[in-house]
């Protein structure tokens, strides 16, 4: 048990929003091999606070932050059962381009240390990567929204 993120991801065209090809977000991999590093539905707590406030603070592991982004809501037009998630609790969205410019070296404060813990994160490798990067360098960040859902 726990909270959970899901997330879809778009490309604006001349005649809306579409989705992308799920390549961009998820690949098959054999069960046998580790878990990949840029995996951005891997459950993180600061990630999740980071995102849309969701789990801050988290059983006071770490002191709750503000988070950079508004929480929208699904957007217009977009139908929440994509997210393949249960009840949702939260949703939200932003584009590549909005999550790309937030502050990823975001200090946290553990109570006992402090520490950068977005970084190197699922969510954070798949943001920066090469699969996501690929979908940019022929769309343009702007032109990409990440619609998630956290149950």
């Amino acid at each position: 048990m726990g909270t959970d993120i899901a997330i879809h991801v778009q490309i604006d065209t001349r005649h809306g929003w579409k989705d992308a090809p799920d390549t961009y977000l998820r690949w098959p991999w054999p069960e046998d091999t580790p878990w990949p590093d840029d995996d951005p539905e891997e459950r993180n707590y600061c990630v999740f606070a980071f995102l849309a406030g969701v789990c801050n603070g988290y059983r006071q592991q770490f002191k709750p932050i503000v988070s950079p982004f508004p929480v929208r809501g699904i957007p217009d037009g977009f139908d929440e059962e994509d997210l393949d998630i249960g009840e949702a609790l939260t949703c939200t969205w932003m584009t590549v381009e909005e999550l790309r410019q937030a502050p990823w070296d975001l200090e946290f404060d553990f109570g006992t240390r402090k520490g950068r813990p977005l970084l190197g994160t699922g969510f954070h490798n798949w943001l920066f990567g090469d699969r996501l990067s690929a979908l940019v360098a022929e769309h343009g960040a702007d032109n990409i929204r990440v619609v998630m859902g956290f149950d």
